[in-house]
């Protein structure tokens, strides 16, 4: 199995640079072909929602369908998608970012009762306490 930068994913995404979406498609093809997923990690996912969000201003809901639809498309295996998933519906329905969520969530899973943070953006949100 091969994991997935944030930079291909981009490729795959955007199609910004033709040349790079298509050896990110061919190596996506490739592997699929040999029956394994590519995997990507919450740090890429992270980054993929800054960079969409920063670099080519990607709406919230659009960042938010962009990451759904990698969780359900079997060509890619997700780290913790349970998390990711359940972050992505918090993400959509809330004002912080989504590593935010993320954060509180597996803090949560790992047993802490709530996450310290100064994001006021987190105001009220369950599982935060905004300093």
């Amino acid at each position: 199995m091969i994991s997935l930068d944030t930079n291909i994913l981009v490729r795959l995404l955007v199609e910004d640079d033709e040349d790079q979406a298509a050896t990110a498609r061919d190596l996506l093809r490739r592997s699929i072909e040999a029956g394994e997923p590519c995997l990507v990690t919450v740090v890429a996912i992270c980054e993929l929602q800054w960079v969409l969000k920063r670099l080519y201003k990607v709406s919230r809901e659009d960042r938010a369908s962009a990451i759904e639809d990698l969780l359900l498309d079997d060509r890619y295996l997700i780290e913790e998608s349970v998390t990711v998933g359940a972050a992505v519906v918090r993400f959509r329905n809330g004002k912080a970012d989504l590593a935010d969520y993320l954060i509180g969530l597996k803090s949560r899973s790992l047993g802490a009762e709530e996450t310290a943070t100064f994001d006021r953006a987190l105001r009220g949100e369950d599982g935060f306490r905004v300093l």
